[in-house]
């Protein structure tokens, strides 16, 4: 039964270049096909779009602007060993010489297998990456195979010993009984598991606890309390932990005394390099003594006159900014990049069954950087689902041949698939043309937080945008990248009641004069087109933007995370401050934050 489909919106953000034409004195092949560099380039459908032609078992890599066979080391990685396809040019093979225990082309060898099936046991891989194998409890790995190491096991009994032949092969205790399993046998004649006799007298064995004497089957070291006695517990370094009675891993929990000590602080305990610590939520800072979940004022006043939020993510006050606006590390504020989006369809070819998020980003990345070039500076998976929402930055505009290689997607055998190389597998034909996106309409407008009654968002062309005070009274312009702000003077800010009194009639409030007037509204205006919340999961970014010094910042426990600026020595409210009280606080929640890795 074939796998369902899945439909996939793809988002492409594209930054500022100047487009070409689609069709030129040479044709397309002499303008945006030159992306096909020393490949031949085949002109498609009139000269609508054209592919980059590689032949058989091949397909063009636009960032390499070269051919790569179909079975890469990309697209067909290997298990185990390197991967070996000449830079992509052939189809891969995988050498696995230098793996013990594995043929030169990654096969395990028949010596393994039947060593580590012979007491019913697998092979697998240890921490180290090797193969070894997975002997059953009470044996194990010797280099070659499973051995039986059952008298180190307290846990166990002579009569379980006894039953098990694999078990029986270790001859350090139990002794005199491999005539019965089940006969009575007089205390002190043998040893029991756990302990190993140190005297040669057969009526006087001496039963030693096997740690005693050095001879204890944990990786590391034991203690016991009792050298009569088969009690011991294996005990790991600092650093690791216990995981299955003899063998240590490196520690990745907390010991019930560890997590008591950060509760009574109010905190949780994790492990940090190997170390078990007490700390707050990701999403708290500790302070005065506790967990806080909310930022502090003077960090929320700062983050406003960047155009940011303030959040807390890893334990530390972090300036965040609104999709599709970014960190500028060089000004310390939020801007936004020239950007052209566009939305393209299709459909998934055989969904599998438990997709992960992370699984489908990575194949939409490659392909959609191998289809479009070094123009591509990255993608993002905004929603992930039925349908499927993919941010794509590009560093200059696409030419619309360009843009629309995307209906050319290479067929796949006759199973009604086609592939965007090197490994992405869609249902054949689906793809639409891609439809342009104002940033306006689709994040601006769509927000349920800005004020519509204050500010309005126009698209100023060529990659420009400005958000702009309604009032006639405004302060001087503030540039963040290619979007203007426009903040408006306390003067031009409308009452509540004078802005429901025009809303009444249709018309909307402005301030001339120092007065208050009802004017109809420009068609098309924010004041026109209601206030509605955006639909859940529609054209709504996910993550935060944070500044990269404050992501790699530490919040120590006891110590207030340190903030990028203060508020001005006066403490009085500057221009770009007056601006985070009235029109930069309400475009703090234009779009749901995203956060900038």
């Amino acid at each position: 039964m074939q796998a369902p489909t899945l439909v996939s919106v793809f988002i492409l953000v594209i930054a500022w270049g100047s487009a070409s034409p689609i069709d030129g004195d040479g044709g397309v092949c002499a303008t945006a096909g030159r992306i096909c560099g020393p490949v031949p380039c085949v002109p498609q459908n009139g000269g609508s779009h054209f592919t980059c032609d590689c032949g058989k078992d091949q397909y063009f890599n636009a960032t390499a602007q070269r051919c790569y066979h179909v079975r890469n080391c990309i697209a067909d990685p290997c298990i185990s060993g390197v991967c070996r396809d000449d830079d992509g040019r052939s189809a891969r093979t995988c050498d696995c010489s230098n793996i013990n225990h594995m043929t030169p082309d990654c096969r395990v060898e028949e010596k393994l297998l039947m060593a580590c099936g012979k007491y019913f046991g697998g092979v697998m891989y240890n921490e180290d990456e090797e193969l070894i194998c997975s002997c059953p409890f009470g044996m194990k790995f010797n280099g070659d195979g499973c051995e039986s190491i059952a008298c180190g096991v307290s846990a166990f009994t002579c009569t379980q010993i006894c039953g098990e032949k694999h078990l029986r092969e270790d001859k350090r205790c139990c002794q005199g009984w491999d005539t019965s399993c089940y006969a009575v046998y007089e205390e002190n004649t043998y040893c029991k598991p756990g302990t190993v006799p140190t005297g040669k007298d057969p009526k006087n064995l001496n039963c030693t606890n096997i740690c005693a004497i050095g001879r204890d089957p944990c990786e590391y070291s034991c203690t016991y309390k009792d050298s009569k006695s088969p009690q011991f517990t294996c005990t790991c370094p600092e650093g690791k932990e216990l995981y299955d009675v003899f063998r240590c891993r490196d520690k990745t929990m907390c010991n019930e005394n560890e997590e008591v000590e950060c509760s009574k602080k109010g905190q949780r305990c994790v492990v940090r390099e190997r170390r078990a610590v007490c700390k707050c939520p990701d999403d708290k800072i500790f302070l005065n003594g506790g967990c806080i979940a909310s930022c502090t004022e003077p960090k929320k006043s700062t983050c406003a006159t960047t155009l940011g939020e303030c959040k807390i993510i890893d334990n530390v006050e972090t300036c965040v900014c609104s999709d599709p606006l970014i960190w500028d590390e060089a000004e310390k504020k939020c801007i936004l990049e020239k950007q052209f989006i566009y939305d393209v369809q299709f459909e998934f070819y055989e969904f599998p069954k438990n997709p992960t998020e992370e699984w489908w980003a990575l194949r939409i990345d490659r392909a959609m950087k191998n289809l479009y070039g070094k123009s591509l500076r990255k993608t993002r998976l905004v929603e992930f689902g039925k349908t499927s929402t993919t941010e794509m930055t590009f560093a200059e505009e696409p030419d619309k041949a360009l843009l629309n290689r995307i209906l050319h997607c290479r067929q796949y055998g006759s199973s009604g698939a086609c592939l965007f190389a090197p490994d992405l597998y869609v249902v054949n034909t689906t793809a639409k043309a891609p439809m342009a996106v104002d940033i306006c309409t689709r994040y601006i407008d769509a927000s349920s937080l800005i004020d519509q009654q204050i500010l309005k968002c126009h698209n100023d062309g060529d990659g420009k945008y400005s958000i702009r005070c309604r009032g006639k009274n405004t302060l001087p312009p503030a540039k963040h990248g290619e979007l203007t702000v426009v903040e408006c003077d306390d003067k031009s800010l409308c009452t509540e009641e004078k802005s429901r009194e025009c809303q009444k009639s249709g018309s909307e409030c402005v301030v001339r004069n120092n007065e208050h007037h009802c004017e109809n509204a420009p068609e098309g205006s924010l004041s026109t087109k209601g206030t509605s919340p955006a639909e859940p999961g529609k054209d709504t970014p996910t993550r935060p933007t944070a500044s990269p010094e404050e992501r790699t910042s530490s919040g120590e426990p006891g110590k207030h995370p340190s903030t990028e600026t203060t508020p001005s020595p006066n403490g009085g409210p500057n221009s770009a401050e007056r601006f985070a009280t009235t029109s930069a606080a309400l475009l703090i929640g234009i779009l749901i934050p995203v956060v900038l890795v």
